[in-house]
């Protein structure tokens, strides 16, 4: 499921990614779903026979365009790509057998999404670094952020995303960390394929306005939820730090170093 708003030549980088999987075990057809996110011109992408490109009239951000193609999708497995994202060629192979190993391993019916390792680069910077994150199976590791599973590396059976439920459309970012907590709530885990399987670009703009009132949403909805100490402080030190980076994206330092200090009061961290 590629979502996508007015990003016409990265969105053809993307796809050819997806068209270049191979690997061991390769016993798997990909259907492609584009998400057309209102992008004006429309998107023209050059389709194969298994592809779609669903075109929405208004634009409404990552979550409502991801919900609509997972609707849209009838494969058993889906995986996000973001689309100024790139998968590596091995990616889907070696998280499907990830997958695999894990189900021959154990009789765990626990919900579980497998991620992988990931290069990315600052904002700045022009060399990708390569980060392998730790897997994820305890709330206080779910909350304390979403450095585990930037979208693009997230692969899942379609019924545990059917189980957990859509992306809350309410937010107009960290749609995904919100996702993950409530995964998290259902006793789910996230498993790591251990090697870097997709390039990650760093976001360019940050909308301040979003993340500002999506941290608010956050808050309120989980309040009452996460009120063990060891939950509630990291919970509430992540949403700081997020509010903290977009505000020194925006260039408003003060702002951001009184809610990094925030932060750090509340949990502190060494990154």
């Amino acid at each position: 499921v590629i979502p996508c708003h007015n990003r016409h030549d990265l969105l053809n980088r993307a796809l050819a990614s997806v068209r270049a999987q191979r690997g061991q075990g390769t016993d798997f057809t990909l259907e492609v779903i584009i998400v057309d996110d209102a992008s004006n011109p429309p998107l023209r992408p050059t389709l194969n026979a298994a592809d779609r490109c669903i075109r929405l009239d208004a634009n409404g951000g990552a979550a409502h365009a991801r919900n609509v193609g997972c609707k849209a999708a009838t494969g058993d497995v889906i995986a996000f790509l973001d689309s100024d994202d790139q998968w590596l060629e091995t990616k889907i192979a070696r998280q499907l057998e990830v997958l695999r190993q894990h189900r021959r391993r154990t009789d765990d019916v626990s919900p579980v999404v497998v991620c992988s390792g990931y290069r990315t680069r600052r904002r700045s910077g022009l060399a990708f670094q390569e980060v392998i994150p730790n897997s994820v199976d305890s709330l206080v590791g779910f909350v304390s952020g979403c450095r585990f599973c930037p979208g693009s590396t997230a692969l899942l059976p379609r019924d545990v995303f059917e189980d957990i439920g859509p992306f809350d459309e309410k937010l107009l970012r960290l749609e995904d960390y919100d996702w993950y907590i409530r995964l998290a709530l259902h006793g789910g885990r996230v498993l790591i394929a251990p090697e870097a399987l997709a390039n990650i670009e760093p976001n360019g703009f940050v909308d301040l306005v979003k993340v500002t009132s999506s941290a608010c949403r956050l808050r309120h909805k989980y309040g009452t939820q996460l009120t063990d100490m060891h939950v509630n402080r990291p919970f509430l030190s992540y949403l700081d730090l997020v509010c903290a980076e977009a505000k020194l994206v925006n260039g408003q330092r003060l702002a951001s170093a009184i809610d990094l200090s925030k932060s750090l009061l509340r949990y502190p961290r060494a990154r």
